[in-house]
């Protein structure tokens, strides 16, 4: 796509995280069905299931309404899903203890306060966005099977697939500074037009995001888990700058 025409999908980007954000709620979960037809919505914990012949627990509904509150309900969750498929098993459990143990290392004064929670589409890549090519505007968004009620923390994030091109697309498992400016002089124009878009749209996103990363990182690893050895050394990596060894 031509740098003339991400400008117009920039300012489209920005209202369509404004009109995500402007849906809010009072707890943070996955949004799920709340029944076998489809109707109704809970927020709540769904098991990873791991085997077709695995049967499904029902989700465990969500209580949380601030970070601190969140991050331990999800360790907690984890602990007990460690439990169900191998009991005696502790590894969950230490990082569990190590998370909770980091949110007082973290500058997050308000970790105990109701958060701002808004919708959140976890995926927002351009493969599951549908952009009409002569106006620029966002004209449908697929793949929301696992979209959340988040804090702002973790669902304002900087969609630098718009001027990176070297982005994956996703800022699902990887913050984004919003001061980071590209080399190349259409790029950081397209980003430098997106800032003033968002910042029309939703004043405060860009502080929030520049100031957010501690948040966003330690709500990833609630939101995500330990599925994979790469989460595993990252999760590590997070709780040895905080001077916690697991």
């Amino acid at each position: 796509m031509p740098p003339h025409k991400k400008i117009l999908v920039a300012r489209s980007m920005a209202q369509l995280l404004k009109k995500l954000s402007s849906v809010n709620f009072d707890v943070i979960g996955t949004l799920l069905s709340a029944s076998p037809g489809g109707f109704g919505l809970q927020i709540g914990h769904m098991a990873r299931i791991t085997s077709s012949s695995e049967s499904v627990p029902p989700p465990s509904p969500s209580c949380a309404s601030s970070i601190r509150h969140y991050v331990e309900e999800r360790w907690t969750f984890f602990v007990a899903e460690e439990q169900r498929k191998n009991p005696g098993d502790t590894f969950d459990l230490r990082f569990a203890s190590s998370f909770c143990a980091a949110m007082s290392k973290l500058p997050i004064p308000a970790a105990d306060q109701a958060a701002r929670i808004v919708l959140y589409h976890v995926d927002l890549a351009p493969r599951n966005i549908f952009i009409d090519v002569e106006s620029g505007s966002v004209t449908g968004v697929l793949d929301w099977d696992q979209a959340e009620s988040a804090p702002v923390e973790a669902a304002w994030q900087m969609p630098a697939w718009l001027w990176d091109n070297g982005a994956s697309g996703s800022n699902q498992l990887r913050w984004v500074s919003p001061d980071d400016i590209p080399l190349d002089p259409q790029a950081a124009g397209i980003r430098r037009h997106f800032i003033e878009e968002i910042e029309e749209a939703i004043p405060g996103f860009v502080d929030t995001v520049r100031g957010g990363k501690p948040i966003f990182e330690l709500l990833t690893f609630a939101r995500r888990g330990l599925y994979s050895v790469e989460t595993i050394d990252d999760a590590r990596s997070f709780l040895k700058r905080m001077g916690i060894e697991v």
